[in-house]
């Protein structure tokens, strides 16, 4: 019968109900026949291990100040943006929470399973916001230029250089050491290609000077990059 007073405390039967509220993972549904063959319209569900004795599992528990805050740092963090933003047909898209975090135990099991899943979902709402923002920036930019197509020549009745054969031809001459030989001698630099009639000799020469410090720049920064690492390597090694 039902407790009454002075009845004796009995202690609370877990049963699987109560596991699956408490600990908040999915129950198997599925008939016994169903589990042993797999399939039966449940493969959207996770079935987590709820008592999981991983390395990541007893870091937790044992030294928890010792794992990472989920910040921008953080390596899950970290894992889960690369994958998510990289491949927007990636399976973490779609598998539930449980699956996600159970995939990648070492990274994921690291942090309880509903701070994990918290996380997860605001992960995917934001990628999710980020990309369409971005589509929403290409189509308005695509309807920008089809209302008012740039003109093939500029107000000065110019190529435009972005997309011009200049621009190709000196980026090759640069690399080359084409335009060290013809230093201070535009003219003569023009003679070597028709690709250079796009331009009065005034508008060539200031591209040409324009891609010569650039390409001087380049080379300088490499140099300098390599110097250094030739240092560290040294002063690491001597």
């Amino acid at each position: 019968g039902g407790r009454g007073r002075g009845a004796v405390n009995q202690p609370t039967r877990l049963t699987e109900e109560t596991v699956v509220s408490r600990l908040g993972c999915r129950k198997d549904t599925r008939c016994p026949e169903q589990r042993s063959r797999g399939g039966g319209g449940t493969a959207n569900r996770a079935v987590r291990d709820v008592n999981c004795k991983c390395s990541a599992c007893e870091i937790r528990g044992r030294n928890p100040a010792s794992v990472p805050t989920w910040g921008d740092q953080a390596p899950a963090k970290q894992h889960l943006r690369l994958i998510l933003t990289g491949d927007h047909t990636h399976r973490y898209w779609n598998d539930p929470p449980g699956t996600v975090y159970d995939s990648n135990r070492q990274l994921f099991h690291l942090y309880k399973y509903e701070r994990f899943r918290t996380n997860l979902n605001t992960l995917k709402k934001s990628i999710k916001a980020d990309r369409e923002r971005l589509l929403f920036d290409e189509q308005a930019v695509l309807k920008e230029l089809a209302a008012f197509p740039r003109p093939e020549r500029t107000s000065q009745g110019n190529v435009f250089y972005d997309t011009s054969k200049t621009k190709q031809k000196l980026a090759e001459h640069a690399l080359d050491g084409t335009l060290e030989r013809f230093k201070g001698k535009p003219r003569e630099l023009k003679t070597t290609c028709p690709e250079y009639d796009e331009f009065e000799d005034k508008e060539f020469r200031k591209h040409v000077n324009n891609t010569r410090q650039r390409h001087l720049g380049s080379v300088g920064w490499q140099f300098r990059r390599n110097l250094e690492g030739s240092k560290d390597h040294h002063a690491k090694y001597a």
